[in-house]
């Protein structure tokens, strides 16, 4: 049998070579990099998994984003639509609509804020522009993770009126058929302005007879009614059924000073000079000019006060005035004692040579005949520019209740005539040519277009 000794010997050895075993694969193990990849992978992956899901939920954001700025864009357009329709309560129904019916869920979750004018950027201020801001809430899915609130995304879209073209004649009258009309043998050539009416009729605006016409536009709230035999060419086309164009006069100051510095009647057949003391002259009576007249009138504002400007046969000008520069203007308004219906008017008829040219400075800049806003609608008050007339009359001719009536054998050389009035008629074989208003100060009524600015 072993001797102790010997079994204590054996039991060291046999622990030696465990130990020895123990090490040698240890150090394999430690040595051993087989398996180390997935062992990475799997200590990466809820990570990586991570920044997926937060990559895709980023993705998620930003589509929510274009929807919701198309949404915020389409609500601004139709919020100006209600602008140019002077239809103010209705700005915030309407932007409300147009986002909804672009897809905004206007729910709880969502805010909608619809400002007129826009209280921030460029259009601050701007009472024709519309400002609309939309926000959407979204649930945090993986980004829960670091995030504790909802995740807001918010879009912001400006929209507003631009001038699109210039209107040199415009019919204010909301209703009336024929509000611009053109009949007879109209020769017009105006390549530059545009032809306007707000009214709604379906002939609105109306060509007919042996015309001869050429417009760079047509712009009417209603519709537009041409003659077979009428020769109109528009070379920027027509525009039916759009907004009604701003009255550019409309807050133009028509209250006379007191008083009268000339008084009565006056019936001119020589020459004379009509002088505006201290730029400024108020007459309170008519005054007729005649055939053999040379009347020159220098540069200021005369107040017609209850009176009217009857040219039947003369000369008529203002030779101190030039376009761009110094010149006349006359405002028809009430008399001393208030009576509307005495109000006067322009008529111009007869073998007249007249030159006149509206001011290119001060408050009445590029206005050279203005008739009161308080005038009546009447045909006796309607500004009357007939006959066989060599006329130019550089500026705005301004009736807003009455009828401009432009007809007969009219020569005219002017560089900028602008007639604005409840009705506008061309009859006869009147003439009218336009063009190079910037150079008079003469402020065109513009026909604007909606945009999107921001």
């Amino acid at each position: 049998m072993p001797t102790s000794a010997a079994k204590s010997h054996r039991s060291r050895s046999l622990t030696a070579a465990i130990a020895k075993l123990g090490k040698s694969r240890l150090r394999r193990f430690w040595r051993d990099e087989s398996g180390g990849i997935g062992m990475m992978y799997g200590l990466m992956l809820p990570g990586l998994i991570g920044f997926l899901g937060l990559g895709v939920e980023a993705g998620y954001w930003y589509l929510g984003k274009r929807d919701l700025q198309t949404q915020a864009d389409a609500a601004s357009i139709g919020g100006v639509w209600e602008v140019v329709w002077h239809r103010d309560s209705q700005i915030t129904p309407s932007a409300t609509n147009e986002a909804v019916r672009n897809g905004f869920p206007n729910a709880a979750f969502t805010s909608i804020t619809v400002n007129n004018p826009p209280t921030s950027g460029a259009e601050t201020g701007n009472i024709k522009a519309v400002e609309v801001i939309l926000t959407q809430d979204y649930d945090p899915m993986f980004s829960a993770l670091f995030l504790s609130d909802d995740i807001t995304i918010a879009a912001r879209a400006v929209s507003t009126l631009v001038a699109s073209g210039s209107a040199c004649v415009l019919a204010l009258n909301g209703t009336v058929s024929d509000a611009a009309e053109n009949v007879g043998g109209t020769t017009i050539n105006a390549p530059d302005c545009t032809i306007a009416a707000n009214s709604n009729a379906e002939d609105a605006i109306s060509f007919s007879g042996s015309a001869n016409i050429v417009w760079e536009s047509a712009w009417t709230v209603g519709d537009i009614e041409i003659d077979g035999t009428t020769n109109v060419t528009f070379g920027e086309g027509t525009n039916s059924h759009m907004w009604p164009i701003d009255d550019p006069y409309a807050d133009l100051d028509d209250s006379a000073p007191l008083g009268c510095e000339v008084n009565g009647n006056q019936t001119i057949n020589n020459t004379v000079t009509i002088t505006a003391d201290g730029g400024e002259e108020t007459i309170c009576g008519d005054i007729r000019i005649n055939n053999g007249a040379h009347v020159d009138f220098k540069p200021g504002i005369y107040w017609m006060k209850g009176s009217s400007l009857i040219i039947t046969g003369g000369t008529v000008t203002c030779s101190e005035c030039e376009p761009g520069g110094d010149g006349v203007t006359f405002i028809f308004t009430t008399p001393a004692n208030g009576n509307v219906n005495q109000i006067g008017t322009v008529s111009i008829s007869g073998n007249a040579q007249i030159e006149l040219n509206a001011p290119r400075y001060g408050e009445y800049h590029g206005v050279l005949f203005f008739q009161d806003h308080d005038t009546p609608t009447d045909s006796n008050k309607s500004a009357a520019l007939n006959g066989g007339s060599d006329m130019i009359l550089n500026g705005a001719i301004y009736f807003p209740n009455n009828e401009i009536q432009w007809s007969g054998n009219d020569t005219i050389a002017a560089t900028c005539t602008l007639l604005i009035g409840d009705t506008v008629e061309f009859s006869g074989n009147s003439g009218l040519s336009i063009a190079d208003c910037a150079s008079q100060g003469i402020d065109i009524a513009f026909t604007q277009r909606i945009a999107l600015v921001e």
